[in-house]
This record gives C-alpha cells, sequence and structure tokens, in this order.
C-alpha cells in the first residue's frame, strides 16, 4: 500500500510576532458555522488549525455529522486548516475505512483514527498505510484510571509505529506521565482550562521538569508554589480566593503553561506540538496576554 502523507500543510496567514504559532483544535460539529479567517486576525500570532469531526459530540446529541458537508467545509477553510481528521466511528472499523476512503476521493487527506479497544491489528493496518495517524483515547475506563497500563498501551502502540515510521498525534492526551515517555508528534487538549472549569490550574515547572496541578483558592497550596506563579509574571495573591477569579487570566496562564510544556519539550530534542481545544471559538483567550513579561518568564521558556 503506498503511504499516504498527511503531514501538516502552511497555512496562509503568516507569523507576527511569536516564534511558536498558536494551535487550535476544533471540531465541524461546533465550528461550522464559525468565520476562521476572522478568528485567525484577532490573534498577534500565526495560528494553525486543526480540525475533527466531532462525530463523538454529535452522537451525545442523539445527532451524526453528514460525511458530505464535513468534506464541503473542509475545502471552504483549507487555507486555514492545516491539519484534519478522518469522520471516525468508534469501534465501527468498516465505515470508519468507507469515510476516509470518501474524503480521499474528494481530494482531501484526512488523517485515520485509531481508537482504544480497537485490534492492534487495526493499528498495523493503519500505520502501513499513512505516514500520520490519530489516537482516539485509551481502551476502556480501566486502562483511563489505571497510569500503568496506559503506559503498557502507548508501548504497544508506539513499539507499531516505529515499525512504519509512523507519527501519533493524541487526541485528548496532554498526559504528562504520557508525554515524558512517549515521542508523540502532536497532542491536544481542553486541560488548558481546568483552572476554570475544576478550580485546579496546570503550572509546567520548566525547572523541575514537572506539571504540576495547583488547587486554586487555597492560600497554603498557592503559597507553596509562589516562585512558579512569579515565574510565569502572575502574582499568587491573585489565586488565594474566589473574589479575585478572573476567567481571562486563569485561562491564559493555562495556555502559557502548555506552551512553555511545548517549548521545554522541543529544546530536548521532541516534536511536541500541542493543540488547544475547546468547542466554541468564542472561549478562547487572546494571545496578547501571552507576551514575555519579564526575565524569568524567558529564561522559563528557554
Amino acid at each position: 500500500m503506498q503511504t499516504q502523507q498527511a503531514t501538516p500543510q502552511e497555512p496562509v496567514h503568516r507569523p507576527r510576532t511569536a516564534d511558536q504559532p498558536l494551535r487550535i483544535l476544533g471540531s465541524f460539529w461546533y465550528w461550522k458555522d464559525a468565520d476562521l479567517d476572522a478568528l485567525a486576525a484577532s490573534y498577534p500570532y500565526e495560528v494553525h488549525f486543526f480540525a475533527d469531526s466531532g462525530a463523538y459530540s454529535a452522537w451525545t446529541q442523539k445527532s451524526k455529522v453528514d460525511i458530505g458537508e464535513y468534506a464541503d467545509w473542509l475545502h471552504r477553510w483549507r487555507h486555514r486548516i492545516t491539519t484534519y481528521a478522518n469522520l471516525d466511528l468508534k469501534r465501527d472499523m468498516v465505515q470508519s475505512r468507507k469515510n476516509q476512503a470518501y474524503l480521499e476521493r474528494r481530494g482531501l487527506t484526512p488523517i485515520p483514527v485509531f481508537h482504544g479497544g480497537e485490534p492492534m491489528e487495526y493499528l498495523e493496518e493503519l500505520c502501513s498505510g499513512y505516514d500520520y495517524v490519530a489516537i482516539g483515547g485509551s481502551a476502556g475506563e480501566k486502562v483511563q484510571r489505571d497510569r500503568k497500563l496506559q503506559l503498557w498501551w502507548a508501548a504497544k502502540m508506539f513499539g507499531i509505529a516505529q515499525e512504519h515510521g509512523t507519527r501519533f498525534h493524541g487526541f485528548g492526551m496532554l498526559m504528562w506521565h504520557l508525554i515524558r515517555a512517549f515521542d508523540w508528534y502532536s497532542v491536544d487538549a481542553t486541560t488548558w482550562t481546568n483552572g476554570t472549569r475544576f478550580g485546579w490550574l496546570p503550572l509546567f515547572d520548566g525547572r523541575a521538569g514537572e506539571l504540576r496541578s495547583v488547587k486554586l483558592w487555597n492560600k497554603m497550596v498557592i503559597e507553596k508554589y509562589t516562585a512558579l506563579f512569579r515565574s510565569y509574571g502572575e502574582n499568587p495573591v491573585h489565586f488565594y480566593d474566589r473574589g479575585q477569579y478572573n476567567t481571562t487570566r486563569n485561562r491564559a496562564l493555562g495556555v502559557l503553561s502548555f506552551r512553555c510544556m511545548e517549548r521545554y519539550l522541543q529544546k530536548r530534542g521532541r516534536r511536541l506540538r500541542i493543540y488547544f481545544a475547546d468547542s466554541y471559538p468564542s472561549q478562547l483567550p487572546m494571545l496578547a496576554q501571552f507576551e514575555f513579561r519579564d526575565q524569568t518568564q524567558r529564561r522559563l521558556w528557554a
């Protein structure tokens, strides 16, 4: 089988101020009416869009994605969307193959998707035919709760990928123990919003090489991480109590944290690209929040 090239394309929107583009993942199901030109223009940095079909989201709402409409949308925004995935159906490999073939006949190059719980033979098939494959979730709830099983499962997949020279994108795989252990080409997650959704702020500690999960609105906990907050140019006092709650600040810090993680790994020879996922583009924070604020933060990025 001839290997299909699914390498991300360079967008029309060129860099303006940052050496790292902002990478955003959005689904057709939620973003089909969004103006991606306007969204890209609203940021001061280069923007790379990764699109998925949103088939699972549609299923949870007792609906489904029309593959023809998905193909039309991808063509409409092909000057903006650098990477996109197949309209995949978990554990329905027959239909997923048909959808992949349909999109390819439409002149598109979607990334095929392998899901946890599907046979490894199917992953072998995908890796033998494609240079870039997306991984759609760990094999069942037990694996999702067990780090040792996650590492075992990922080791099997990466063993197959290595045989074929295939790169992986991990849907929702922004977990530090998996990122640190394996050479993912790209991952995405909504974890950067945890500070506003759950009150646990993810802060990457570049000096220790660890991802901290800091409980907000708890002065005793936050004081332990005073130096880390200040390394990001933030006053930890702003996170002591709910009275100083600020959605923009929390989300901006979550994005900056993962951009620091990305830069940290790239400086050490890794190729990781992190995409920030959100259902609604209007909820993504402005990148003006992420300018370097002092020399301490510059050292963190280095």
